[in-house]
């Protein structure tokens, strides 16, 4: 199946200087992209001059700017941008990928990924694996499957016309991730493939306490088993050596007892009670050290 173009879109607030580096990285790239959007989200820094300056000599690139929300937070606000951005196409093109600012990869990145979608017409969504700073070292951030990192996630159109607009809230990523395979979509890591997050997760996080008890909240929202919960929370606090990962059970019971909304697709829910029953935890265990 042939793949000739694509479209990327970057949610960006106050990001001048990671955009000076991503720009750099896709007028690199030895497939470049139809366009590239940045969505500017209430930045007060130098982002929305960056990027105009990007476009006065490459007319693939464009800035587009929406008011930020009152009270802007980690996923939401990304969501709320990409929908910003890929709502005003009326034409997608083959593949669509939503580009952290904060992230940078080689000048094959994009070429390699379609080959992986050429390779196999189920793919819907991809990523390379993601790297993240540690004691001065890049080291890979493995995630279980179905799951990718959101930072740098790339939808086949097909995939993703019957997802728009995403959900914006913490957890977008994982949610389309879900959605996707409930239709009978493959999702998955590309491990040969590597981009650099210079960012980690969470960092704008009021405190990492906080942080993994939103992605509790996230987790009961996806229908997540209490067990699945209960061993991933050991895994971060104990194997990990993060106490503050305590929050994602927290968040989790907190959001079962005020008996918040969950997913409303009985196909997704099915679906992530089956991938997290007891005869995966093994495999799934394997995953998360990058051992799978």
């Amino acid at each position: 199946m042939s793949i000739s173009t694509y479209l990327a879109v970057t949610p960006a607030r106050n990001e001048a200087d990671n955009l000076r580096r991503l720009g750099r990285c896709l007028i690199e790239q030895t497939w470049r992209p139809a366009s590239w959007i940045v969505v500017d989200n209430g930045s007060t820094d130098e982002t929305a001059d960056v990027v105009r300056e990007l476009a006065g000599v490459h007319d693939w690139i464009r800035l587009v700017s929406i008011a930020s929300a009152v009270k802007p937070m980690r996923g939401s606000a990304s969501a709320r941008a990409f929908n910003a951005g890929v709502l005003r196409e009326p034409n997608l093109p083959d593949l669509v990928t939503n580009l952290d600012a904060d992230v940078s990869f080689d000048r094959t990145y994009f070429d390699r990924l379609r080959q992986e979608f050429e390779a196999n017409s189920r793919l819907g969504i991809a990523s390379g694996l993601c790297y993240e700073l540690h004691r001065n070292r890049w080291e890979p951030v493995h995630v279980t499957s179905p799951h990718l990192r959101g930072a740098a996630f790339t939808y086949r159109r097909e995939c993703l016309a019957p997802l728009l607009p995403l959900e914006e809230r913490l957890g977008w990523d994982a949610i389309d991730v879900l959605r996707a395979n409930a239709r009978g979509w493959q999702t998955g890591t590309v491990p040969s493939l590597s981009y650099f997050h210079h960012r980690p997760t969470g960092s704008r996080d009021s405190s990492r306490f906080a942080g993994w008890t939103a992605e509790g909240d996230a987790s009961y929202y996806m229908w997540y088993r209490p067990s699945y919960m209960l061993l991933r929370t050991l895994y971060r606090v104990l194997g990990e050596r993060d106490p503050a990962a305590a929050g994602l059970a927290w968040g989790y019971v907190s959001s079962a007892v005020k008996r918040r909304p969950r997913h409303a697709e009985a196909a997704v829910r099915e679906f992530v009670q089956s991938n997290q029953s007891f005869r995966n935890w093994a495999h799934r265990a394997r995953e998360a050290v990058g051992k799978a």
